[in-house]
Parts: structure tokens; C-alpha cells; sequence
């Protein structure tokens, strides 16, 4: 199966891209004789990457800092080493190194801001 991944990837990576999007990861399951090839990152994934927060810039997220506080957030500006988060109380800079995990929360009717 790794061989089929190394030759499909290439291929996958210059479509995504043309798209204006990043390849995260591509998987490939075999079922009898049907193959699935996945290649969506899916919103419930982390965020490891800076790349994966300038993506998100704006959209509300959830934050496992690494001394165990919990903040909730709108992304703002993110650079390589951190993020800007505007939470309902004020606003913060964190720096990745001080993030154990962060993700997306879906807001299936966000109102905006007026």
C-alpha cells in the first residue's frame, strides 16, 4: 500500500494545490476490492500548523494551553511563531509553543458582528 501512496501523492498534491490548498495527509484503504482515497482534513482536526491557523483566521476557536487553561477565541492575526485570539473579554497573544491543542468549533449560524 505505501508504494501506491508514494506514487499517488505527487499526482493528488498538484490537484490540491491547484485548488489553493495544502495536501495534509492522503490515506488509502482497501475494502475487498475497492480502494477509498482521502484526502480532506476534515474541520475536526487540529490545528498544528501555522499554516492551519491563517486558514481559520476568524473562525471561533477552542485552546488547551500548555498550563491547562481553557480559552475560546476568534483567531486573529497568526504568524509562525504565535496567534492573536480575541476572546469575549479581551485580547491575547499566544505562542504555539505554549498551545497543547486547539480546534475549530463549528458555528452553524454564526451571527456577524455588526
Amino acid at each position: 500500500m505505501a508504494d501506491i501512496t508514494t506514487r499517488l501523492r505527487p499526482v493528488v498534491e498538484r490537484c490540491v494545490e491547484g485548488l489553493g490548498l495544502d495536501l495534509e495527509r492522503l490515506d488509502i484503504r482497501t475494502s475487498g476490492k475497492n480502494r477509498l482515497v482521502r484526502v480532506s482534513r476534515g474541520a475536526d482536526q487540529p490545528l498544528t500548523l501555522p499554516r492551519h491557523w491563517r486558514r481559520n483566521h476568524d473562525r471561533l476557536v477552542r485552546v488547551v494551553r500548555t498550563d491547562g487553561d481553557v480559552v475560546e477565541g476568534r483567531i486573529g492575526a497568526s504568524d509562525d511563531t504565535g496567534v492573536d485570539l480575541m476572546t469575549k473579554k479581551s485580547q491575547m497573544r499566544l505562542d504555539y509553543a505554549d498551545i497543547e491543542s486547539a480546534v475549530v468549533q463549528i458555528e452553524l449560524n454564526r451571527q456577524k458582528d455588526a
